[in-house]
This record gives C-alpha cells, sequence and structure tokens, in this order.
C-alpha cells in the first residue's frame, strides 16, 4: 500500500513546485461552467417573474372584484368597477359619484405596483362591472389579462356576484 501511494505522488509532483493550488485550465473550466448554469438560471428566473407579475395582476384584481362586492352590500348602493382596456387599468367608483374614484387606480403597465407588462386584453361584456346592494351583478362577464409571453389569466364573474380565477395557456 505504502509504494502504490508514493508512486502516484510522485508521478503527479515535480520537485520544488507547490503543489496546493489549480491550474489555469482547471480554473477556466470551472468559470465556463458557472457561467452556463448562471445564464440558464437567468433565463429560467425571467420567465418567472413574467408569471409571478401576471399572478400578482390577477390575484389583485380578483380581490379588488370582491371589494367592490362587499362594499355594495355593505354600504346599501351601487358600486361600480371601471375597466380600461386602452391604458390597462382599472378603479371603483360609487354609481352616485362617478368619475370619484374609491381607492386607487390600479395601473397594469406599472411595474412599482408588481404587475409588469400585464395587458388587459379584454371583458366580454363592456367595461363597466356593477354590483348591486344584493351582491349580484348587471351580467356574466368573463375578464382576460395576459402578460409578455402570451400566458393567460381569465378572472369569471357570475351575475351570483361570484368570482373565479383561471389560467389558460395559449398554445399558439
Amino acid at each position: 500500500m505504502n509504494t502504490q501511494s508514493t508512486a502516484v505522488s510522485l508521478r503527479f509532483s515535480r520537485p520544488g513546485v507547490n503543489n496546493l493550488g489549480f491550474t489555469l485550465i482547471e480554473l477556466l473550466i470551472s468559470l465556463t461552467i458557472t457561467g452556463i448554469l448562471l445564464g440558464l438560471a437567468a433565463f429560467q428566473f425571467s420567465n418567472q417573474t413574467e408569471h409571478v407579475h401576471l399572478s400578482h395582476a390577477s390575484r389583485s384584481l380578483v380581490s379588488d372584484l370582491r371589494w367592490a362586492r362587499q362594499m355594495a352590500v355593505s354600504q346599501g348602493e351601487e358600486i361600480r368597477l371601471i375597466l380600461d382596456p386602452v391604458l390597462d387599468q382599472y378603479w371603483i367608483e360609487r354609481a352616485s359619484r362617478p368619475g370619484i374614484v374609491v381607492g386607487s387606480v390600479r395601473d397594469l403597465k406599472d411595474g412599482s405596483q408588481g404587475y409588469g407588462e400585464t395587458d388587459l386584453v379584454s371583458s366580454s361584456n363592456g367595461n363597466t362591472i356593477r354590483f348591486f346592494p344584493t351582491g349580484t351583478t348587471n351580467t356574466w362577464t368573463t375578464i382576460t389579462l395576459q402578460n409578455n409571453i402570451g400566458k393567460h389569466r381569465l378572472i369569471t364573474l357570475l351575475a351570483t356576484g361570484r368570482i373565479k380565477l383561471y389560467e389558460e395557456n395559449n398554445e399558439n
């Protein structure tokens, strides 16, 4: 055993040279592998960021729809959620005071609000969703949100006031 370890150590060492470090080739190979792995991770992270922005925007809209419905029931008056697909914005207002925003205007293109580049693609039955004091709405509506990589989220609002969130993949 002792003669084999001596032979191995003699084969890989040169007299007068310190063998405690790495060679330049070993360092370049490890840096190349690290760079490739970081590049792949960055690509995956950018796709994940788009997904998170869409998820945040859709959940925020669902939350605001539920808040508008709750406000209509608790205050006994009609509350409207106004969608603006041209500017990718929406807001809540009272029917008794149109044009005066309750809360804040949500801008789906505003990165500081956490939405990133989310598009308010469409609303199936107009851009005004009305909640009555009974908690019901004026119509059955589906709102479509889309991110930059083509993923969709569908928010369906039933006439009873129930709100459902669906994820739809675009296979184009």
